[in-house]
């Protein structure tokens, strides 16, 4: 939206004239201000609406670029929560597999001298039999 300048040719040309200008001179000086006032100037009404179109697109911009650095922030913390979540699993599995094997370990150690007392026994009740037949034979 611009807003012409009211401008009278013919009362500049007699000022101009008047001052001691050639006609042909004022004319032409006339037909330069003329072309120079028709270009458009911007009016505050304009500043105000191209502000607001400034401001719309700046908001839009900065929503966009928003959303841009949300999905890069999301990917980056995912990558790193799968990284930490990867690294305690591997502590956790070694962790649990120790006290695992421990654990089996110790069972099986229970297991195996429960099993093996009778014949623990067995032999040392053979020892002592043998014992007795030698002692028996050599005295």
């Amino acid at each position: 939206m611009t807003m012409p300048i009211q401008f009278d040719q013919s009362q500049y040309i007699k000022i101009l004239t008047d001052a001691g200008l050639a006609p042909e001179q004022a004319a032409a000086h006339a037909t330069a201000l003329v072309l120079a006032l028709k270009q458009p100037v911007a009016m505050e009404a304009d500043l105000i609406v191209q502000r607001a179109e400034l401001r719309a697109l700046l908001e839009e911009m900065e929503a966009r670029l928003e959303a841009r650095l949300l999905a890069k922030l999301t990917v980056v913390l995912e990558e790193m929560l799968d990284k930490k979540l990867k690294e305690l699993a591997e502590r956790l599995e070694a962790k649990l597999e120790a006290k695992l094997e421990a654990k089996l370990e110790a069972k099986l150690e229970e297991k195996l001298t429960r099993k093996l007392r009778p014949i623990y026994a067995m032999g040392a009740i053979i020892v002592i039999m043998l014992t007795i037949t030698m002692t028996k034979l050599f005295l």
